[in-house]
């Protein structure tokens, strides 16, 4: 186990370092969905789905993709949250 070849490599995964890859991005999508406050899902507005759908689409790709990168992913998914999160303020302050 390399965590080199688990951030940065995606070509020569064995199961374990797969595995791992998965953890850390079910982790960061949990974490991700608790900082976007998605509570209920028959509450949920439309944006939220999307933006919900959307990175679950992002992780999802990157864990098939066998030439996908970890850090990518993990760099998308925070960047997509903090859009996110931005625009929630925005739309908190000026309605």
């Amino acid at each position: 186990m390399n965590l080199h070849t688990i951030f940065f490599k995606g070509e020569t995964l064995n199961f374990i370092d797969l595995f791992i890859r998965i953890s850390i991005l079910y982790f960061m999508l949990l974490g991700s969905g608790k900082l976007m406050g998605f509570r209920q899902p028959g509450i949920i507005t439309f944006y939220n789905f999307l933006m919900a759908a959307g990175i679950s689409h992002i992780a999802a790709s990157c864990m098939v993709n066998p030439e996908s990168k970890l850090v990518d992913a993990i760099a998308i998914i925070v960047i997509y949250t903090l859009i996110h999160l931005f625009i929630s303020y925005l739309y908190v302050k000026f309605p």
